[in-house]
C-alpha cells in the first residue's frame, strides 16, 4: 500500500465519519423541531379597546379552536384564519412567503420580505406569536426593519382575557 492511498483512505473514512455524525445530528434536530407540540390555545378571549397614536381600535373577541398543530380563529364570531403550524413555508395571498411553527409555549408566524418591489429595498422581518399567560391570550408582534445604519425594532402586544 502506498502512502497516498493510505492517506486518501484515512481522509475518506474521517470525512464519512464526520458526514454521518452531521447527518444524524441534523436529522435529530429536524425531528425534535417538528415534534414540538403546539400549546393548546383553545378558548374564547376578549381583547380590550386600545388607543394608539390617537386612533381607537374597538374591543373584539377571538375564538381559537385547536387540533394538534392546526388553530382555527374567529374574530367577533366570523372565521378569520386557519393556522397550520407545521414549519412549512407557505405564501400569503399577496405573494409574501412565511413559515408557521410551534415552540413549547407559542404558535409563531415568521414573515421575511423587503420594502421594495423585486427584492429591492430594506429587509423586513415580522414575528407574530400567540401564547397563554396566566390563562389569558398574549399576542405579540415584533417587526424589524434592517437599515444600512442599523435595525429598527417595533413591538406591539396585547393581552386578551379568557371569557
Amino acid at each position: 500500500m502506498n502512502l497516498t492511498s493510505s492517506y486518501a483512505k484515512n481522509y475518506s473514512s474521517l470525512f464519512m465519519g464526520r458526514f454521518m455524525k452531521s447527518l444524524i445530528t441534523i436529522s435529530l434536530l429536524a425531528l425534535s423541531m417538528s415534534s414540538f407540540s403546539c400549546p393548546d390555545l383553545s378558548g374564547t378571549y376578549l381583547c380590550p379597546e386600545k388607543i394608539e397614536n390617537g386612533e381607537v381600535y374597538p374591543a373584539y373577541t377571538i375564538k381559537l379552536e385547536q387540533l394538534g398543530n392546526t388553530v382555527k380563529s374567529y374574530l367577533n364570531g366570523s372565521p378569520a384564519d386557519t393556522i397550520v403550524a407545521d414549519g412549512s413555508t407557505f405564501t400569503f395571498e399577496d405573494g409574501t412567503p412565511a413559515v408557521r411553527f410551534c415552540t413549547d409555549d407559542s404558535v409563531v408566524t415568521k414573515i421575511e420580505g423587503t420594502t421594495g418591489e423585486n427584492g429591492e429595498g430594506f429587509k423586513i422581518e415580522t414575528i407574530s406569536s400567540m401564547s397563554l399567560k396566566n390563562g389569558d391570550l398574549f399576542l405579540e408582534n415584533v417587526m424589524k426593519l434592517h437599515l444600512p445604519i442599523g435595525t429598527e425594532e417595533m413591538i406591539s402586544s396585547e393581552v386578551c382575557q379568557r371569557i
